[in-house]
């Protein structure tokens, strides 16, 4: 009996720590604002043929909070490409790049990077996201979109 009351006592304080722990950490992002764009684009087959087009999203978030911002950008298709490129780039207010990231990733239907942290400013900063789609048979569609704080 002294058992399973310890273990009824053990899981009772983990259940009451743990929503504290979580409040505690949204408290501390209070600050942080979020902004997203999404651009949406069709890709077209070349020549003649049954193939489908193929659906596109290149998505910009801006994240931003005392001073410092990131964006992440990313590239989805509603089938899988041969290859999606996507390059992420945060600025300040005054038109500085504070960091940017890019990557390929081939036979997927979505890619993401994400700047690192850096030091914007505390308003009027943005972002820009480019992505290009390639698949075979298709023509390849470069697309950019800007985000703003």
């Amino acid at each position: 009996m002294i058992k399973k009351s310890l273990i009824a006592a053990t899981l009772l304080t983990t259940v009451l720590i743990v929503p504290i722990t979580t409040f505690a950490e949204e408290v501390e992002k209070v600050d942080e604002v979020q902004v997203t764009e999404v651009s949406e684009l069709v890709m077209i087959p070349t020549g003649i043929g049954t193939k489908d087009s193929i659906k596109l999203n290149t998505t910009a978030t801006i994240t931003t909070g005392a001073g410092f911002g990131s964006v992440e950008g990313s590239g989805k298709a509603s089938k899988i490409m041969d290859s999606i490129y996507v390059k992420a780039r945060v600025y300040s207010a005054n038109g500085v790049l504070g960091d940017q990231k890019s990557g390929t990733q081939n036979k997927t239907d979505y890619h993401s990077v994400k700047t690192s942290n850096a030091y914007v400013g505390w308003s009027n900063n943005y972002g820009f996201a480019n992505a290009t789609y390639k698949k075979a048979g298709y023509n390849t569609v470069s697309n950019e979109v800007r985000v703003n704080q």
